[in-house]
Formats: structure tokens, sequence, C-alpha cells
């Protein structure tokens, strides 16, 4: 089961990485299926399971490629859907209960009608699931409410840097084609319900119950944080965490603990199984006539399968209810349960039913964790713990119960840390810590009071605030707990992104103990940690003892603008922050810091905002808090009075304490080891309010040794002008295009002053605008220009050693 689930996994992975049909990939394993079956009845067992492990691996790849490839009827959303900002009607099913937040909630809808704009007054039939985003909800919805709703629709794309786009792959795993957002609550409606939702229903509203129970049970300074612990901790609702709330449990290293995971779903299985037992040796009938474990086993499973839909059913907590599943189901049937196998029929369930769940961070991390425990608590318990702890009194019983759950924590821990690593660009040896003291709290006490609050909610208010008291209690000291270790947290945490080697070889380091009195896996094991550590030496230290190139990473933000530039002495400089006009997201946190952890830059040196408007500065607050700048440069301008953004940009970057630097051509040039950066534009005298915000956009022009480099920012005819008027532009090697390419930018005057070889332009996919303009691409090909776009290639990266460049792209 071990080696199937593997191979199915590799498979899955292989098709991700290089995509192809998977409809070509069923013939050959249907080839190799009927290999295996020769093989048995020719009696030849290792040429079988050699036959059976290509049919799983091509099974796995086949899976993964029809993932990526689903069949698109014409009915399909991506046959239908609207152009980019139009707003549709369009009616649908809810298919899950809704997310409701701090600051927004948001509804997973499967599609079933859209008005089509061509025939206003016809709905006509629409298939897809789309996620939406709105400020709240103003009825009261669960999963299987059809309604109607007025909002926007676009396909979701992934941004392609370095990296890759987690959030995009989440999203596919669930099956979600594209996002949506409604600007105000009373454009939702509950239109009726679909019958064959009566179980997940009574879950949601029984969830529903639960959390309002629980906000009549907080309350004081500290009631939102307070709130969203508990609900995220009880009902599997995340979103209630405050983005500062989560921020403090991902530094501290427990998040893990609080979001509904396997740790929760094992701790219910182990409740209920200890209960239901107990009951059951109290009763003499059913001892002597029924067979008391297995009927113990099917009563933990349904209840396993119960708590599961109603926190949710994400991945870690479907592949956790396998695992209970799994073992009970041994011990029904007389086996002995093997926890490796368990894991393995977790992962091939969970990849039959969606394949790019590979991919999705929260499923690497849980298998990680319970990979760990399986490998490590045994272990542990053998060399540390006492054999004869069952014969000591109960105090000393439930301090080692204790002590052996804290045993838990910490190989989960082993488990996670490299992955924590690579998803989350930090490690945190306080995690360590604080995972030996919240994971018995959180395992012995606040499961448990959560899922008997949960239990009485419903029913009693009176015993719901009885239950809730102890519940509070816990709830105000795990927060006490994590605001503590928060404060000092700082100088625990480590700005590391591993690369893949480096994860091999902490896995293949932490396997040495428990391999080692095994001498044929001893030296394959030391050649291996060997190896990557090697390799690790190379990456890390290689680049700081030679010489590094002029490195400009133009990346993919969308309709917007972001550019990175590692200087030759390892400086980096941060031009522009992308950002979505008029939208909460955050495109500095989710989009712009992953790929520069992937790019191992943990440091900027300088940001530069070249002027402010939403897609240039909506990253910069996120990089300026995280990434502790020394410097901002502007031009000195202010938004426009009606952005409703730019006051919280203003005061983020004041909370973040960077100081800012307004530059005009009048400014020194700025070197960083052998490149000089000089402003070009704008003037002298600053910004002038009468040509726009666009033609005040700084201008840099950076030069080392042979090579020029010009970053435009969004300047338009009337800045190009300006820029010509005052001579002493060179030719150049690089030019970042005006505007994304706008038909008002790029004139023929400045590209035949400029004749640059290569031009990158920066926009987004299938944009409303339609950049870049087919007159623009035309004059950059009259002037000889290559030209590169990141909503086509990717990330763009220019490399330069002084006189040659050179060119590569994500794609």
């Amino acid at each position: 089961m071990i080696l199937a689930a593997s191979l199915l996994a590799i498979g899955i992975g292989l098709a991700i990485a290089h995509n192809g049909p998977g409809s070509v990939f069923f013939i050959p394993s249907l080839i190799s299926f009927a290999i295996v079956i020769w093989f048995f009845c020719r009696q030849q067992p290792r040429a079988a399971v050699a036959c059976a492990a290509a049919t799983i691996f091509i099974i796995g790849y086949g899976l993964g490629t029809h993932a990526l490839m689903p069949h698109v009827t014409p009915a399909h959303l991506t046959s239908w859907l609207p152009p980019k900002g139009a707003t549709v009607l369009c009616e649908g099913i809810l298919a899950a209960r809704p997310t409701v937040g701090i600051e927004r909630a948001q509804l997973l809808v499967d599609l079933t009608h859209c008005r089509d704009q061509e025939t206003p007054d016809l709905m006509r039939p629409v298939m897809g699931r789309v996620l939406l985003s709105l400020p709240q909800i103003a009825v009261s919805l669960v999963s299987g409410d059809r309604i109607r709703f007025l909002g926007g629709l676009h396909l979701i794309r992934p941004y392609r840097n370095p990296g890759g786009d987690r959030r995009f792959w989440r999203r596919m795993a669930y099956g979600i084609v594209a996002t949506g957002w409604i600007e105000d609550p009373a454009f939702v409606t509950q239109i009726g319900t679909d019958g064959s939702w009566r179980i997940r229903r009574w879950l949601d509203r029984w969830a529903n119950q639960v959390e309002e129970r629980l906000a009549t049970i907080t309350s004081g300074a500290d009631a939102d944080d307070l709130l969203g612990v508990l609900t995220a901790a009880i009902t599997g609702n995340g979103a209630a965490l405050s983005p500062a709330a989560w921020e403090r449990f991902r530094h501290v290293g427990v998040l893990h603990l609080l979001v509904i995971s396997g740790f929760q779903v094992g701790c219910v299985g182990l409740l209920l199984w200890a209960l239901s037992s107990w009951i059951a040796r109290r009763s003499a009938w059913m001892v002597h006539h029924l067979p008391t474990w297995k009927l113990v086993s099917a009563v933990s499973v349904a209840g396993v399968w119960i708590y599961a839909g109603f926190v949710g059913a994400d991945p870690p907590v479907v592949r956790a209810a396998w695992m209970v599943s799994a073992i009970m189901l041994a011990w029904m049937v007389d086996r002995r349960p093997d926890p490796a196998s368990a894991v393995a029929l977790a992962v091939c369930c969970l990849l039959a039913w969606s394949p790019l769940v590979l991919v999705v961070p929260s499923f690497q991390l849980t298998f990680a964790a319970v990979i760990g425990i399986i490998c490590w608590w045994p272990w542990c318990r053998r060399k540390y713990l006492p054999a004869d702890r069952r014969e000591k009194p109960w105090p000393a019983r439930a301090a080692w119960t204790m002590a052996d759950s804290a045993v838990v924590g910490v190989a989960a821990t082993i488990g996670l840390m490299p992955l924590l690593a690579y998803h989350f660009h930090t490690t945190s040896q306080m995690g360590l810590l604080m995972t030996m003291l919240l994971g018995p709290i959180v395992g012995f006490l606040l499961t448990p009071l959560g899922l008997l609050f949960a239990l009485v909610a419903p029913w009693s208010a009176a015993a719901a605030t009885i239950v809730g008291w102890p519940l509070r209690w816990l709830g105000e000291g795990i927060l006490a707990m994590v605001d503590w270790a928060d404060r000092g947290s700082a100088t625990w945490q480590i700005g590391f992104t591993p690369f893949w080697w480096e994860i091999v070889a902490w896995y293949a380091a932490w396997t040495v103990p428990l391999l080692w009195q095994r001498r044929r896996w001893r030296h394959s094991l030391v050649t291996v940690v060997a190896t990557c550590c090697c390799l690790s030496g190379w990456a890390r230290i290689g680049p700081m003892i030679r010489e590094q190139p002029l490195t400009i990473t133009f990346l993919d933000v969308g309709q917007g603008s972001a550019a990175v530039i590692r200087f030759p002495n390892r400086a980096a400089m941060m031009v522009d922050g992308g950002g979505v006009a008029r939208s909460p997201f955050d495109i500095g946190r989710w989009v712009v810091a992953p790929a520069l952890h992937h790019l191992q830059i943990g440091r900027l040196n300088s940001l530069v905002l070249t002027h402010p408007h939403p897609d240039h500065y909506g990253g910069i607050p996120y990089l300026a808090e995280t990434f502790a700048p020394e410097v901002i440069f502007t031009n000195g301008a202010i938004a426009d009075a009606d952005d409703p953004l730019w006051p919280g940009v203003v005061a983020r970057i004041a909370a973040a304490g960077v100081p800012i630097r307004t530059l005009t051509s009048a400014a020194e040039s700025i070197v960083e080891g052998e490149v000089t950066i000089r402003t070009l534009h704008p003037g002298p005298e600053g910004p002038q309010i009468v040509y726009g915000q666009n033609n005040n956009s700084l201008v840099y022009l950076l030069e080392y040794r042979d090579i020029r480099i010009l970053l435009t920012g969004d300047i338009e005819r009337e800045g190009e002008e300006q820029l010509l008027g005052r001579g002493g532009l060179p030719q150049i090697d690089l030019l970042q295009a005006p505007h994304h390419g706008s038909d008002t930018s790029s004139t023929a005057q400045l590209l035949a002053a400029l004749r640059p070889r290569i031009a990158v332009i920066s926009c987004g996919r299938d944009n409303r605008y339609g950049f870049p303009s087919p007159a623009v691409l035309k004059r950059l090909e009259g002037v000889g220009a290559q030209v590169y776009r990141t909503d086509l290639h990717g990330a763009v990266t220019v490399r330069t050693d002084g006189k040659h460049l050179d060119v590569k792209t994500y794609d």
C-alpha cells in the first residue's frame, strides 16, 4: 500500500510538472494491468509486482493530466464567461457553508444558470464552481441553498513567479474555476433549497448554532481574537481568526494546533473510542452477548466522520478520518492495524478524489506531520518514557500521558519543519517549545471541551454558558501564551526558504537514528545527506565568493507592475509592488513576498514607488512591514482624493517606521556596487498636477559597465516628451515598456531615441484595457526590440555581467 501511494503521488506530480493529455494514458494502464494478470497466472510474482507498480504510476499520471485539463462543455463557465469587470446575474447551489471572517465573507457556489448579455431576458444553463467574496452575508445560508446573486466573475489565473502560486493550486484542487465579488450583501438572495443536501445542511445548521453561542460567551477587549480562536478550534472556521492573530500563531509556530487538522480528529477518535468502550464495559450483557470491540470501533468511525462533516471536511480532516477508519476497521476484522498502511490508504483515497490536492500545502504538511509521528513517536516512547508507567498511581499516569502527547507534538514538528520553511519561508525554534506546551492543552482540554460545547449548545443556553466559561479561560490562556511567545519570537525566527535538496537532506538525516542498525541503509543515508549538504553549501556559499551578475526579475502581478533588482554586491531593490484597484487582496503578502523568498531574498535594501496608483503601491505596505527596507523612494506625489486604499497604505508604512525619500532628476545618483542609478524623471520641479499621476512617474536609468537599462513606470506621451526635452538619453539595452504597453506611451520618438534591444511589458492576461496595444508591439518591432510579456511568459528574469544580456522566462 505504501509503494502504491508513493507511485500514485509520483505519477500525479510528474503530470503537474509536465502537462499532457490524460486520456492518452488510459490504454497503457489497461495494457499494464493485463500484463499483471498474465504474470500472476504464470506464477511470476516479482514481474507482476513490477507491472502493477507501472500501472499505478501510469494511472497517477493520467489522473493528474485529466485534472489539469477537465472536459469543458459549451455550457461550462470557461466557455461563457463575460468580459472581465462585467456584472452578471447568476444562480447556483452553495457547495459549502459560507466562510464568515472578520472583514469579509466567502461563498462557494456551483453555478446552474446565468443571464447572457446577448439575451438579457434569458437565464441560460452554466456549469462551474466559483468562489465569491462579499463584505458580509445578509441572510443565513447553509450548504444546498439555491441562491441568486449579482456580481462580477473572472477566471482564476496563476501568478507565474518563482515558487508558483499555492492559492491557485488550492482553488484548482477544490474545482474552483473562477472567483468573483459582490459589492452589497443585499445582492444575494435565497431562492430555494436542494433536497439532496439534507445531512450536510443539518451539520451546517449545527455549526451555525455553535458559532452563535460562542459569540454570546465572548466579550471584552479581545473579544474578536478570543472568538476567532474558539471558532477555529471548534467549528474549523479558520477565517474567523483576524489577520493579526493568524500572523501571531504563525510566527510562534503553533497554527497547526489551532486550525482543525488530523491532530484534532485523532483526539476526537481516541475520545470516542475511550468513552464508548468505557460505557460498553459497564454493561455485562453487552460484554457477553455482543462483539464489544467491533461495536466500539463502528461507533468511533461513525462519530469521526460526523465530526469531519461538522468542521468542513477539508483534506487534512478527510485524511485523518480515513486513517482512523482504516485502523478501526482493522480491529473490526480482527487484524492488527498498521499506521503506515493507514496513511497510504488515506493518500490513495484523497488523490483519487482530487489529484491536484497533492500540491496543496495543507496536504503536504498534514502527511509530513503524520509520517514524523509514525517514525519518531514509538522510538521516543521506548527511549524516554518508562515501560511500567501503567502501574504507577493515576497522577503519575496523567503526567506521563501529557508527556506522551508532548512527544507526539515534537515528532510532528520534526516532520513539518522543512515544508513549513518552504511554504511559509520562516522557521521558529519557539514552535517546538510551544507545541510541547500547547499540544496537550489543545488535545486533552480544548478539543474535548469544544466537542462537549458543540453537543450542548443547540439544546440549552444555560449548559452552553456553563461549558463556555472554562472554554473562555482556555482560549484566553492560549492567547496569553501565544502573545508572550510572539513578543520574543523575533529572536527565534529564521527567514529561510530551503532548496529541494535541503528538504531531502533533512528527511534523510532524521531517519539515520531510526535505521542506523540496518547496515544496508546506513551507508546510503549518509551518502544522501553528505551529497545534499554539499549541494546546499555550493548554492548558499557560492554566491558569496564569486562575482554576481546584475539581475532584474519582472514579476507577474497581473495588471500591475513589480520588479526586483539584485545588484552585484547582493543588495536588493524592489521597484513597485503590484496591486488590484479597489480590492482588499494583499498582493504583497500572497504574490510578491513568496516570489522574493523563493529567489532567496530575505531583506530589501530599498523600495521604490514610481507613482501612487493601486496597481503599483498595493504590495508596498506588506513589503515594508516584512522585509525591513532602509528607505522608500517616491516622487513625492499623493494619491487621488477618491482612492479609498491610499490612507491605509500611508498608515501601514508609517507604522513600519520606514523613512520616505523624494527623488527628482536633480537628486544625486545612487550607487550599488558598480551599478549607477540615475533618476531622469520627474524634473527638478517635482510632480506637476496638470500632467496627472502617470506622467509624474519616477523613471530610472541603470548603468552597469556597457549595459543601460531604463525603468519607466507609467509615463505617457507628455512624460516622454519631457524626458526627451531634457536630452542626454543614451541608447539602451533593456526597456521596461511604459504604462503596461498602452498606446498612449512608447511613442515612436522615444523608441527612436532609445532603440532598445529588449523590451519587457508588465501586464495582466486578458486585461480589460487590451494592453499591450498592437500599435506599441508594432513600434517595438520596428526598432528591432525583442519583446517579453508577463501575461504570456510569466516572470521575466534578465541577467547581465555588464556586457551581455541573458533573458529567462517562467514559462
